[in-house]
């Protein structure tokens, strides 16, 4: 397959993402997380504009990669694409309508966000730009942990970036030291963490590295499912 029919075709997955937003509860799904946001932002206690946005970002990530790994996926999917598609391809374009939509919710949510608390729009959309780079790596991994665990896998990973992953490696101090010390702290370092991608919207270079590489494993995992299982 050559370079520009592999982007051909990964474009043209997006098509069956928009599908699933048109035809699925996922639409539903995604209303109501900016609904949670607006309702998290307008309360007395709400929290930091940037946490909420992230929060947003990646609840949004792991919830379309869920629904992009499902059996009703690989129906409109049938429907709606008419060429031969490799795995990779596939791959691709499920991770890059998860990345848009994730973005667009987020945006929506920030701007939002941004509204109620008597914030600026440039404050919002910048919110969602540093939470939507985070997507980037997350959404990769979604799909590969709802391709290879279904939905068991795909919500102990969002349960691991919503709480664990927040808390810096030095936080592991408080930790009882031994194995349980070590293991934390080698997950906090090793894996996909909210601490770690915060960076990204300042250009942090090893913050993109970690992140280009944990994309790149997650939509070759995806990839090698697909391959492996019809979608």
């Amino acid at each position: 397959m050559t370079t520009p029919t592999f982007f051909r075709h990964s474009f043209a997955e997006w098509k069956p993402v928009t599908a699933q937003v048109r035809r699925t509860r996922l639409g539903l799904w995604l209303a109501a997380i900016v609904v949670g946001a607006l309702w998290i932002a307008g309360r007395p206690d709400g929290v930091f504009l940037p946490t909420l946005a992230l929060g947003v970002a990646l609840t949004t990530a792991v919830t379309v990669a869920g629904a992009l790994a499902g059996r009703e996926a690989a129906r409109v999917t049938a429907l709606t694409l008419r060429h031969p598609a490799s795995p990779l391809a596939l791959a691709a374009g499920r991770w890059l309508g998860v990345v848009l939509l994730a973005a667009l919710v987020t945006l929506l949510a920030s701007v939002g966000a941004a509204w109620r608390i008597e914030l600026g729009w440039r404050d919002g959309a910048a919110a969602a730009f540093g939470a939507s780079c985070a997507a980037l790596p997350i959404a990769a991994c979604a799909l590969a942990a709802a391709r290879l665990g279904g939905g068991v896998l795909e919500w102990l990973f969002l349960a691991f970036l919503l709480l664990l992953s927040t808390l810096l490696p030095e936080a592991t101090a408080y930790v009882p030291d031994g194995i349980l010390r070590e293991a934390t702290l080698a997950l906090l370092v090793t894996l996909p963490a909210v601490w770690r991608y915060r960076l990204l919207a300042a250009g942090d270079p090893v913050a993109w590295l970690h992140a280009a590489s944990w994309t790149a494993a997650g939509l070759l995992v995806t990839a090698e499912s697909l391959r492996r299982r019809a979608p």
